[in-house]
């Protein structure tokens, strides 16, 4: 108790000196304080993006590697099947990458064809 707190203005006040200091501390800390029901859901919210950012990425990049994998298979003559599997996985970009790449390498463009490619005469 300090000089201008006695027994008789603990009693008329009901309240003890230490208790009104430690309600002050907890507001400034944010210790005691009620969650906000609205900040729990933001924060859910941003760790759902985080967590659908990262498995985007990294299907991604699984994607790609697949591909890529496609690609290479694609550069030497194989069964339609096989063209049939590959045309799920490649855009038609990359597709005209690898008929575009089959033919700097000698071969046709065709992935089904293992012959070279025809010289065009021109007229």
């Amino acid at each position: 108790m300090t000089e201008a707190q006695t027994p008789s203005s603990v009693a008329a006040t009901g309240t003890q000196p230490g208790v009104l200091l430690g309600a002050a501390v907890s507001k400034r800390t944010g210790k005691g304080k009620q969650a906000d029901p609205d900040a729990a859901k933001k924060q859910e919210a941003q760790r759902n993006r985080k967590t659908t950012i990262k498995e985007s990425a990294k299907r991604r990049e699984q994607y790609t590697q697949l591909s890529l994998l496609w690609h290479e298979k694609l550069l030497r003559p194989v069964k339609e099947n096989v063209l049939e599997q590959a045309a799920r996985y490649l855009t038609p970009s990359e597709y005209d990458d690898v008929v575009e790449e089959r033919s700097l390498s000698g071969l046709c463009g065709y992935p089904l064809c293992d012959r070279p490619p025809q010289k065009i005469e021109q007229r």
